[in-house]
Order: structure tokens, then sequence, then C-alpha cells
């Protein structure tokens, strides 16, 4: 029996110090919780005041972006020179600072025309632009297969439709221009929007534009009697006399324009007269101050003298023909297109070598180092 209560009451001392140890045990899990969420608390509270301070610095960021891009004004001088956005509607004022419309770009008592597109939506082009009613001679060239044009619903017989020969089984004309031919010059706009709605409203597109004199009356006179005589003359002769007669930027149109073989048509113009109106028609215009280089593509193969005649390779010509300060070596490169297509790694890094060409060093006499770039970024 002794025995017995003695095991009963040791029994209950061990449960009592159990109970104890288990009551100790959850007060100092208590404490630790409770100065855990003291701490959990203090980040919190902590992390708000850091988010304010940079909500309040990105507020004050932001409305010193805002002020400057609203007090961002583009020289008039310095407006010819430069790539120019087209407007974006619906977006503020301030956002489309120096921005332009196609109204903007086809402007003026236009004589002839010359689009050049890839989709082109007729009845949006003139709904936009209805001065093009009013232009004695417009020539559409596109690169759609479907391209149809109701002559009766417009009663516009004087445009002429064309779509480039393809020299291979594959591709199509793409590119994007106007070419406005005033009695005083001519305007020459690259763009890189289709001839659609949506691309002249909704979407980020840019223009480069210049306009250009008549060279004197003497060459008019002597490059309209040459048209006149040579009216029978096919494209391939054309493009043979168009080989360097003018400025690089010249030369560049002309030959671009040559390979298009749009049939020859007549115009008539104030003080030139009736005229031919081909490629070399375009040599009459005095490019002297061109702002830019023109770089073409054309489809097919080239090799010997063409290789650097058109696209990349073209690039990396002229390129290797100019001079850079030497903060340009390593710079990054970007690319900026719709749609990659097939393009693959070889010809990729074709167009990284192109576009790295070049020289700079500390003294111009000094031997060529090319830049190489540093990364590469890809925008489509």
């Amino acid at each position: 029996m002794n025995e017995i209560m003695n095991s009963c009451k040791k029994e209950k001392r061990q449960s009592e110090s159990n109970n104890d140890e288990t009551e100790s045990k959850r007060n100092k899990q208590i404490i630790q919780d409770e100065a855990l969420a003291r701490e959990l608390q203090k980040m919190e509270d902590g992390n708000e005041a850091l988010m304010d301070f940079r909500a309040s610095k990105k507020s004050q960021k932001t409305e010193n972006e805002n002020e400057k891009l609203n007090n961002f004004k583009v020289s008039k001088d310095l407006i010819p020179e430069i790539f120019r956005l087209v407007k974006v509607k619906s977006l503020p004022s301030s956002a489309n600072s120096s921005s332009v419309t196609i109204q903007d770009i086809i402007e003026g008592d236009v004589v002839v025309a010359v689009l050049s597109n890839y989709m082109v939506d007729f009845d949006w082009l003139l709904s936009a632009c209805p001065n093009l009613k009013n232009i004695p001679h417009v020539l559409v060239v596109h690169g759609e297969s479907n391209c149809s044009f109701d002559h009766s619903k417009y009663k516009l017989r004087n445009w002429v439709f064309h779509k480039p020969p393809l020299p291979i089984s594959y591709g199509t004309h793409h590119s994007k221009a106007l070419l406005l031919i005033y009695p005083s010059g001519i305007r020459i706009a690259i763009h890189t929007a289709n001839y659609i709605h949506k691309d002249w409203n909704n979407k980020t597109q840019w223009v480069w534009m210049q306009d250009f004199p008549f060279k004197n009356v003497n060459s008019n006179s002597s490059s309209s009697s040459s048209n006149n005589n040579n009216n029978n003359n096919n494209n391939n002769n054309n493009n043979n006399n168009n080989n360097n007669q003018g400025s690089p930027f010249e030369n560049d149109l002309v030959e671009y324009l040559a390979s298009l073989k749009w049939p020859e048509f007549r115009v008539n113009i104030h003080n030139i007269g009736n005229v031919a109106f081909n490629s070399s028609f375009f040599r009459k215009f005095d490019y002297s101050n061109a702002k830019v280089r023109l770089i073409g593509s054309v489809p097919g193969y080239n090799t010997g003298n063409n290789l650097q005649k058109w696209g990349h390779m073209k690039l990396r010509k002229i390129l290797e023909e100019s001079k850079f300060d030497k903060e340009f070596i390593k710079s990054p490169l970007i690319y900026q297109f719709s749609s990659t297509g097939s393009l693959d790694e070889k010809w990729m890094s074709e167009f990284q070598n192109s576009l790295s060409s070049g020289s700079t060093a500390r003294d111009w006499s000094a031997s060529h180092c090319i830049p190489h770039c540093r990364g590469c970024q890809m925008l489509h």
C-alpha cells in the first residue's frame, strides 16, 4: 500500500512539474511571439514610410519629367534635320510635341506624287488626304497582290498602279515613302507606316522629311531635253545612265527608284515642260543639302560589285567611310523591326558587324579602330 501511495505522489509531482514546464514554455513562446509581432509592426511601419517616401520621390520625378516633356520644344532650325514622330490620336498635346500627320506631309500645290508602301487602304487615304484627288499625276508603288482601285468610284483616271517585279519566288515591296513634286522642288518623306488608319493614328511611327529645290534652269532644260530624246529607253538603260552622276544622296535615290521599274509616263510641270517621269527625272533636284544617306534594299541575290550596293552591306560601306568620336566605342546597338521573319544567327552576326563598322581614334590620322558593340537589344 505504501509503495502504491508513494508511486502516486511521484506521478503527481512529475505531472505538476511537466505542467509547470509546459506553462513556462507557453509563456516564453507568448513573449517571443509578442516581441516578433512588435518587430514586424515596426518593419511594416518602416516599409509604409519607405513606400510613402518612394511614392513621393516617384511622383516628384514624374512631375519633373512631365514638366520637361511639356517644356520640350524642337528648334525650328533643327526640325528639317531630325526624325519626327507621327501624331498618335488620343494622346495629350505634350506627348505629341513636334509630331506630324499625313496631312502635314501631303500639303500644298503638289503636281506629281509617288506613294510607296506595302499596304494601301484607298478609302482611308483619300478621306485623310482629300487633296490627293486634285493632284494631276499619282503613282502608287505597292506590295499587295490584291491591290485594287475603283476608278468609277473616285473618278481618278490619272492614277498609275505598279507592283515591282520579284526576281525570286518570295518577298514583297515594303518601302514606305512619299515623293511629292512641287513647282519649286521636291519633298521626300520616308516613314514607317502603311497607308492604313491604325498605322497613322494608333501606333508609334516616325518619319524623316526634307525639301529640295530644283537645280538651275540650264540643268533642268538639259535634263528635259535628254529625257525627251531618250523617251524610248528601257529601265535597264536608265539604270546604266544613273550611275555616279550626282551627290551620294542623289545616286542612292535614283538607283533605288530605277530598281522599281515602274512604267514610264509623261508629266507637265511648270517651268520644266513635258517630261518623261522615270528614275532619271529625280536628277533634276539639288540634294546637296541632304542631311542623311539613303540605304535601299531590293529582293534578290547580290554578288560582285553589287554586294555593297544594297541593304546592310551598303550601310557597312558607308559606316566604314565614317569617323566617330571615341565615345562610340563599345556602344550598344538597338534594332527595331515589326517581325523577325526567317532571321538566323549567321545573318544577325553579319548585321551586327555591319552596324559596328566605322573608325575612331584620338588622332584622325591614326590607323582605323573598329568599334564593337557592347550589347544588342531588339525591339519588334
